[in-house]
């Protein structure tokens, strides 16, 4: 499968196909946890607040898939739950980072039902391979420099010092988090061009 190739980095794809056997198993998962909350009680009084407790909900999709050489193979996928029949011909197309020896799916192409159903998308992708983040600290810190030079020239760090510290964080973010939208756009256009030649 062709590969998705930014500046001198490349993500290459790769693919199985097979028939949904019988026996699928969906099943949620909840995780809880909790942030904040704490106080203090001293001999005069104090404050008390209880934690936020956060929730949320993972849907597990267990299934195996015959393939054209008879073998048999599981398959597990999380955060989406995808209507499939037994005997309907799948592929899956997966992201490989050949490095670190990882993969995941990225989408599924139902052949029976001529649907197309996505797993992970290019926010997920771009993330896995760093093509295009946002990096906060760097814009600071380039911001800093930018307003300490400025206050050597004013001589303090006045106004000019601080607008330009300003100026430069605001500019650099506002630059990585475009980049990064561009980024995604490229890789989800070259998804929907892998699944067309699926299909």
């Amino acid at each position: 499968m062709e590969s998705f190739i930014y500046k001198n980095k490349e993500v290459s794809f790769s693919s199985v196909t097979g028939i949904v056997l019988g026996g699928q198993e969906k099943r949620s998962e909840t995780h809880v946890s909790s942030s904040g909350g704490g106080g203090y009680v001293g001999k005069h009084g104090g404050h008390v607040s209880a934690p936020t407790i956060h929730s949320s909900v993972t849907t597990k999709h267990e299934f195996w898939i015959k393939l054209e050489d008879g073998t048999e193979k599981p398959i597990q996928l999380s955060g989406c739950d995808i209507p499939l029949k037994e005997g309907h011909k799948i592929t899956l197309v997966s992201v490989n980072k050949s490095k670190r020896n990882y993969e995941f799916y990225t989408f599924l192409v139902n052949h029976n039902s001529k649907e197309t159903y996505d797993i992970k998308t290019g926010d997920v992708i771009n993330a896995t391979f760093r093509f295009a983040n946002v990096y906060p600290f760097t814009s600071v810190f380039l911001g800093v420099l930018t307003g300490i030079g400025a206050s050597v020239v004013d001589q303090s760090w006045g106004p000019v010092g601080f607008f330009s510290f300003l100026m430069v964080v605001v500019f650099l973010i506002t630059y990585s988090v475009n980049k990064q939208k561009e980024v995604i756009a490229l890789i989800n256009e070259h998804l929907a061009g892998l699944s067309k030649a699926v299909l």
